[in-house]
């Protein structure tokens, strides 16, 4: 039983023994014989055909391919009942195709300096800290038409250069600041506020907050343009 349900799940731990024996222990320590059955008959009454037109967010379906437990056919199957929604790996190139296009347009909109695209990230230096606030923003309100959710944290300081690349503190400090941004928010350090003053940027507390890695406690602030 153990071997059916790994070759099936995990097929590339199908002739790992030591896998299988804790498997098989798993299996059964963790239920009866009867409540698995019941289990399985209760998932197999499971159906929500009616229910995926009614799905208004867009989702993204995820299918593994060689699958042999469940056909891919299930999932082009709800694909295609889902309004909007894609099979996998095609509908996610294209978005993050279009996420770097729009965020490489603000970038050159307000002289921005690309230094890395992080699959569905980015980084990038300025020249002043307004303008990397008010690019941020522009950034999120051009991918939030397309249903994507972004996160966004400027911080000032100087930085390493590394062969294309940069380092130091201040790039570690803006990756732990965005680390507690919320969703469709650009949250700035203290440093970022006290040099933008006088731009037509507006903020909000976000509290003094620690920093995995980083001395002392950073006051932290969300930026609205």
């Amino acid at each position: 039983m153990a071997r059916t349900l790994v070759g099936m799940v995990a097929p590339s731990l199908a002739d790992d023994q030591q896998f299988l024996q804790f498997t098989a222990k798993a299996m059964r320590s963790s239920v009866s014989p009867g409540a698995a059955q019941a289990w399985l008959l209760m998932i197999a009454d499971i159906d929500v055909r009616e229910a995926l037109p009614q799905i208004r967010v867009p989702a993204l379906i995820v299918h593994r391919s060689g699958d042999r437990a469940v056909d891919v056919g299930a999932s082009r199957y709800a694909a295609g009942r889902i309004p909007a929604a894609e099979v996998g790996d095609r509908r996610w190139r294209e978005l993050l195709g279009r996420h770097d296009t729009l965020a490489r347009a603000q970038l050159e909109r307000y002289r921005g300096r690309e230094v890395k695209m992080t699959g569905d990230g980015l980084l990038a230096t300025f020249d002043g800290p307004a303008r990397a606030v008010t690019c941020a923003g522009a950034i999120g309100r051009e991918l939030r038409a397309l249903g994507l959710e972004v996160r966004a944290a400027v911080h000032t300081g100087e930085v390493e250069l590394r062969d294309g690349d940069i380092g130091g503190i201040a790039v570690h400090i803006a990756s732990r600041v965005m680390g507690l941004a919320r969703p469709n928010e650009v949250l700035v350090s203290s440093t970022v506020k006290d040099l933008v003053a006088g731009a037509e940027i507006r903020f909000e507390d976000r509290s003094v907050q620690s920093l995995r890695g980083v001395p002392g406690q950073w006051q932290l602030f969300a930026a609205f343009t």
